[in-house]
């Protein structure tokens, strides 16, 4: 029995102990490329797009939308980005939205109404991006920046189909400066559920995708 169990911990170990490593690696990479967006201050970015995250059971905005929020904010008001739209967060079934739950706190933390867009109806990536599509179209914005995870982002820029006339960034928090403070727990959390919605997105019949994500967001 004990050299079953220490066979299967050897196999374990060669499973796990890789997939963790190439976790860091992917967040190593990907640092750099999503927190660099101090090299756009002052430039003419027409608006953020920012992703919504999550809700606390409460209801109240979860902590990964909170960082997001925070980031937007932050570099909306360091120039980089005129306008910030929020999308995201729709659940019906609890009568909440996320986009503009987040559009009002963006209000207290002292944007200009004016300058502040959400959608209504997203609730996934995809529609996430149709409906900022939307507004982008309507209000003639030819730049924008992408606000969310790490990990998020990489998917994101994996599914996105985007106009010829349009410029996209990306940007992300780094986690020295998240807010709220991002364990690695979460980190790990973050990478594994954006792996799995991305193999999902590959492997299951659009229709069939469709039916999963709009079942878990009700």
């Amino acid at each position: 029995m004990s050299r079953i169990l220490k066979s299967c911990g050897i196999i374990l170990a060669l499973i796990v102990v890789p997939y963790l490593l190439l976790f860091l690696y992917i967040e190593h990479v990907a640092v750099e490329q999503y927190t660099s967006y101090e090299r756009y201050a002052g430039r003419e970015i027409d608006a953020l797009i920012v992703f919504f995250g999550d809700f606390e059971k409460s209801g109240d905005l979860g902590r990964e939308s909170l960082r997001r929020l925070h980031l937007a904010v932050e570099l909306h008001k360091g120039d980089i980005g005129r306008n910030v739209i929020f999308v995201g967060g729709r659940r019906p079934s609890r009568d909440l939205s996320g986009s503009r739950m987040m559009a009002q706190s963006a209000v207290e933390a002292g944007i200009k109404p004016a300058n502040i867009f959400y959608d209504r109806s997203s609730h996934d990536t995809l529609s996430n991006w149709s409906e900022a599509e939307k507004i982008i179209v309507e209000n003639n914005f030819k730049e924008v920046m992408l606000v969310s995870s790490i990990f998020h982002l990489i998917r994101i820029e994996r599914i996105m189909r985007v106009r010829r006339s349009m410029r996209v960034f990306f940007a992300s928090y780094r986690e020295a400066n998240a807010l709220p403070p991002r364990s690695l727990g979460e980190r790990f959390c973050d990478y594994n559920y954006n792996l799995l919605a991305y193999t999902a997105y590959l492997i299951l019949p659009s229709r069939c995708y469709r039916a999963v994500v709009d079942s878990m967001r009700e």
